[in-house]
């Protein structure tokens, strides 16, 4: 992601209608959000330093991961 390290906010754009999960290196889901809005901010303040899995998924089954 290109902003990467990450502080308070991912900001997301063009996804509208995706599910967004934000998991830890083992895999445990932390994070779930659905993107209502072509523009959406995700709140990752309260997730501690690490390092994330950010996966999204698309109505049609599309994953885009990074």
């Amino acid at each position: 992601l290109p902003q990467n390290p990450v502080t308070d906010f991912i900001r997301l754009v063009g996804h509208q209608g995706f599910q967004c999960q934000v998991m830890d290196v083992s895999g445990r889901l932390l994070l779930e959000s659905y993107l209502q809005s072509a523009e959406q901010q995700l709140d990752v303040n309260s997730l501690p330093k690490g390092a994330y899995l950010l996966t999204l998924r698309s109505k049609d089954g599309l994953f885009k991961s990074a």
